[in-house]
């Protein structure tokens, strides 16, 4: 330790959850949710959806995607619509499947068959409404929209990290910063000689307590035991 810095080793408690990847929402799910929010104020019948989204969208794409010019005449028009209809309500059941696992929509049941809602979620909204999360936004709305995506792993004592996946991990010291003081985190050495990364990599005092740091994955998968050193924090005074 240097006069006015401190440096703590940070060491692995468990992992708690894992973060969604949301670089697989597309132009059409970027779309759906923002038709979602304007027309129907971010709760909307399942049985529009699938009828809009369906005829409206996804139907045409498909039928040009299967037609053949040396067959079309040889398809009957009726059997080309319920093909290219068919292919399309798979497609939107895989993307509203897709929203839902990442935490963007919840679907709501209804009494009979297609009578359910669709409701967008807050990160669902702010995608559907701002194209993403506004940084003018307070903390403790970030945070709790990052909660929201939070899918909780179950307790072990040790996680394979895959590339590029988002995980928060606990780590086991507890640490302090003074009002005036700032904290950086920074990977261990042989973290980051696999390519691991965290993302919250600055700390504002004060704060007392033990870390959660998102890990983001390296080029391997990354084998992390509980009591693995994964993190340095160095604590400085801010001028």
């Amino acid at each position: 330790m240097t006069s006015g810095i401190k440096f703590c080793k940070l060491t692995l408690a468990r992992i708690e959850a894992r973060l969604p990847d949301l670089s697989l929402v597309d132009d059409f799910d970027r779309a759906l949710l923002s038709f979602i929010e304007e027309k129907y104020g971010g709760a909307a019948p399942l049985g529009e959806i699938n009828a809009l989204a369906v005829v409206g969208a996804l139907a045409p794409k498909w039928r040009e995607m299967i037609s053949l010019p040396q067959l079309g005449s040889l398809i009957p028009e009726d059997l080309m619509r319920t093909v290219s209809t068919g292919l399309a309500e798979r497609e939107l059941a895989i993307r509203l499947e897709k929203l839902e696992r990442l935490g963007l929509i919840e679907r709501l049941p209804g009494g009979d068959e297609g009578k359910g809602k669709v409701v967008l979620t807050d990160i669902g909204r702010a995608i559907a409404t701002y194209g993403g999360v506004s940084l003018r936004q307070r903390e403790a709305e970030l945070k709790a929209i990052i909660s929201q995506l939070r899918v909780e792993v179950p307790p072990s004592s040790s996680y394979v990290l895959n590339p590029n996946e988002i995980v928060i991990a606990l780590v086991r010291e507890e640490i302090e910063l003074r009002s005036y003081e700032i904290g950086f985190v920074t990977p261990s050495p042989k973290a980051s000689l696999l390519g691991m990364q965290i993302l919250n990599t600055v700390i504002e005092g004060p704060y007392a307590g033990r870390l959660e740091i998102m890990l983001r994955g390296g080029y391997v998968p990354i084998k992390l035991e509980s009591g693995d050193h994964i993190a340095n924090v160095i604590i400085l005074a801010r001028g």
